[in-house]
């Protein structure tokens, strides 16, 4: 089958167009605080354990618990405001991306270290970005190809300057590109 220059333009600005309803479903409803929640919660963990370190990793999972209710808070408020049906096969591989990510350390023994096991945490988050960048929106592919380049670069700093690192270059994007999506997306 070939398209005509005239069906390809079509075909481009339906593309246009729905790429720009759900930039504006996702800053109108709320998509930004997602980043908000899991930024700052990334920079409270990195800080925890900067300030009382490695040990204080023990707390992450405490950490997230709040992460993980604003977040379904958010999901449920949005659920009422938006109603665009979500993929059930990028569900699937977010799903599947997150179980297996967390079957591996178990499998390999490892790691046992606490900064590595952070940012191994931290890189299948940023690997899900990914994914979701892929078959939504750029800015996400982009966020976690950059954040993910940040944690590896992170990982082969002094072990005293990791976890402040971690905050800043992992945390610290992820609130910041929820300003960018909230007050600066058209």
């Amino acid at each position: 089958m070939q398209l005509s220059s005239r069906d390809a333009a079509a075909a481009l600005a339906e593309i246009d167009q729905a790429r720009t309803a759900m930039r504006r479903a996702i800053r109108t409803h709320r998509g930004h605080y997602y980043l908000w929640i899991w930024g700052v919660t990334w920079i409270a963990m990195s800080l925890t354990a900067y300030f009382l370190g490695d040990s204080a990793a023990r707390y992450f999972a405490l950490i997230c618990v709040p992460g993980v209710l604003a977040s379904v808070a958010v999901g449920r408020f949005q659920r009422r405001q938006v109603a665009i049906p979500g993929s059930p096969r990028v569900l699937g591989v977010i799903g599947a991306l997150l179980v297996f990510g967390a079957l591996f350390p178990f499998v390999l023994h490892g790691p046992s270290d606490s900064r590595a096991y952070f940012a191994y945490s931290c890189l299948i988050c940023m690997q899900a970005y990914v994914v979701i960048g892929l078959w939504t929106d750029t800015y996400l592919l982009w966020l976690g190809l950059v954040v993910a380049g940040l944690i590896m670069i992170g990982f082969f700093l002094p072990p005293g300057i990791f976890w402040l690192w971690m905050a800043v270059c992992a945390g610290g994007p992820l609130v910041l590109t929820g300003f960018y999506v909230r007050h600066f997306w058209h």
